[in-house]
C-alpha cells in the first residue's frame, strides 16, 4: 500500500499530457486531463481506420503436393500467374469471390467460413474429386479471400489423406512455399481428428 500512498502523494508532479487515441471503427480523439482534474476530449479525425491495413497484392502460391497449389484471391485474378504455374483447375473456397476466368478454366465454388465453427468435412468429399480430376488433367489452384485459413485446410486435408503424412510434416512443407498458411484454430482441431481417422 506504500507504493500507492507515494504515488498519491506525488500526482501532481506528473507531467500533463495529451493523449491521442483510435477506436476500432476509425474514430480518432485527444484526451487530456487538467489540473482542476476534469478530462477534456477532443475529436480530431473520423475518416480513419483503427487498423493499419495492407493493401499489397498477395501474389505468394504456394505447394501442397505435386500439381495442388494453394494461393489468395489475388493469385486466382492473376491470369499470367495462372498460366506460368499451368494450373486448368480452380477450386474457390472463399465468400463472395467471383471466378474471374471461367472461359479460361474449371471450376468449382464452395462457399466456406473462415470461423472456428465450420465444418469443413461436409464440403470434402466434392472438394476431394474435382482436385483428383485436375491433378489427372494438370494443375489445381485451390484459394480462399487470403488464401491462410480456408484453402489451406482443404489442401491439407488432401495430402494427408493421399499421401498418408502427418498434419505437423503437410503444413510444414506447405509453409516452406507459403509462410502465411494457418487453418483457423477450429480448422486446426478438425484437420487433428481428421488426420487421426486417415492414420487408423
Amino acid at each position: 500500500m506504500a507504493f500507492l500512498q507515494e504515488l498519491a502523494a506525488n500526482k501532481n508532479k506528473l507531467r500533463h499530457v495529451r493523449t491521442t487515441c483510435t477506436t476500432a471503427d476509425g474514430k480518432q480523439y485527444v484526451e487530456e486531463r487538467r489540473q482542476d482534474g476534469t478530462t477534456v476530449v477532443e475529436t480530431v479525425a473520423t475518416n480513419t481506420l483503427g487498423f493499419c491495413p495492407d493493401n499489397s497484392p498477395d501474389k505468394v502460391v504456394g505447394v501442397a503436393t505435386t500439381g495442388l497449389l494453394v494461393g489468395s484471391q489475388d493469385v486466382a485474378h492473376d491470369f499470367d500467374l495462372l498460366k506460368h504455374h499451368d494450373i486448368t483447375h480452380v477450386l474457390n473456397v472463399g465468400c463472395g469471390i467471383p471466378n474471374a476466368f471461367e472461359d479460361k478454366f474449371k471450376y468449382l465454388t464452395v462457399n466456406l467460413l473462415d470461423t472456428p465453427k465450420e465444418n469443413f468435412s461436409s464440403h470434402y468429399e466434392k472438394c476431394k474429386e474435382f482436385i483428383d480430376e485436375g491433378r489427372s488433367l494438370g494443375v489445381v489452384l485451390v484459394h480462399c479471400n487470403a488464401g491462410c485459413s480456408r484453402s489451406v485446410t482443404i489442401a491439407l486435408a488432401y495430402v494427408i489423406e493421399k499421401e498418408k503424412i502427418s498434419l505437423e510434416e503437410a503444413l510444414r512443407r506447405l509453409k516452406e512455399t507459403r509462410p502465411s498458411a494457418k487453418p483457423n484454430d477450429g480448422f486446426m482441431k478438425q484437420l487433428k481428428q481428421w488426420e487421426q481417422s486417415t492414420m487408423s
